[in-house]
């Protein structure tokens, strides 16, 4: 499985070669039970290998710019800002939101909206340097 998720970030950087330095800095970790992929802001990338035996490579593909977008646009940080020490329900109900409001911002990003927004970010000096430095 962990090969089928190279080649997907293989294919992303073909497709999105301006982000070939951050895509390649993605570190692929199986973990069971998610039912989808995940990319957190240290650029770890969680999948599930019972998912990826049952989704078309596209999605694949597709999963992985999707989250990479969530990354550059700082939607963990700010999620986490927005929930704060909140528990329970509460919790669960504002990041259901907040994943909807985020999946359908990232979800109308094309690859001149990121060259824009890479420009602009590159121009400020906002990107990530370092690897320790979160995304």
């Amino acid at each position: 499985m962990r090969s089928l998720i190279t080649e997907a970030i293989r294919t992303c950087v073909l497709e999105w070669p301006r982000l070939a330095t951050t895509l390649l800095r993605i570190q692929p970790r199986p973990k069971d039970g998610i039912g989808t992929v995940a990319l957190d802001s240290h650029l770890r990338l969680y999948y599930d290998p019972e998912w990826l035996q049952g989704v078309d490579f596209n999605e694949v593909v597709f999963a992985i710019k999707q989250d990479l977008v969530h990354c550059l646009l700082k939607h963990p940080v700010r999620s986490q800002s927005i929930l704060g020490h909140s528990k329970g329900a509460h919790r669960r109900y504002i990041q259901e939101k907040l994943n909807v409001a985020a999946d359908s911002l990232s979800g109308t990003f094309s690859m001149e909206s990121v060259r824009i927004f890479l420009i602009r970010q590159l121009t400020q000096g906002k990107l990530c340097q370092s690897r320790t430095n979160r995304i």
